[in-house]
């Protein structure tokens, strides 16, 4: 009988199997990658909407009491600090970056302190179809 000659290596399948745990291994790797993408855009959109909100806030904290853009227009006072839409006080749209952020401003005067003026800001923006907002409230000394 003739001997039988030992080969070494892998076989079909082994190989097959091997090239399949590792496309799985690469498609998690993909996937975490694009997850992570969208989730920094996120947060950059978030940044740009805080960032242009400061920029207000420091805008409207330079004016003197009484100026036009620091005024309770409807008289509704602390209440309406966080009034969005035609309820708001004051409203300004911007683009930057191919994202439009609408911004609302309410003044609330002498509340909670005497001789006070509370900036209630609110921006919203839509981010991958989902309507976004970011509030934020001052309280600035006469």
């Amino acid at each position: 009988m003739p001997e039988r000659i030992r080969q070494d290596g892998f076989s079909l399948i082994e190989m097959l199997i091997a090239l399949m745990i590792l496309a799985i291994g690469i498609l998690a790797v993909v996937t975490m990658q694009v997850t992570s993408m969208r989730n920094n855009a996120l947060s950059f959109s978030r940044t740009e909407a805080a960032t242009a909100s400061q920029g207000i806030i420091e805008n409207l904290m330079s004016r003197t009491f009484n100026d036009s853009l620091l005024q309770d227009t409807n008289g509704d006072g602390n209440a309406g600090l966080m009034d969005i839409g035609a309820n708001a006080d004051f409203s300004l749209s911007t683009t930057t970056n191919n994202i439009t952020h609408q911004f609302y401003w309410n003044i609330s005067k002498n509340d909670p302190v005497p001789n006070s003026l509370t900036i209630g800001l609110t921006v919203q923006w839509s981010f991958s179809g989902t309507q976004r907002s970011f509030s934020m409230t001052q309280i600035i000394g006469q």
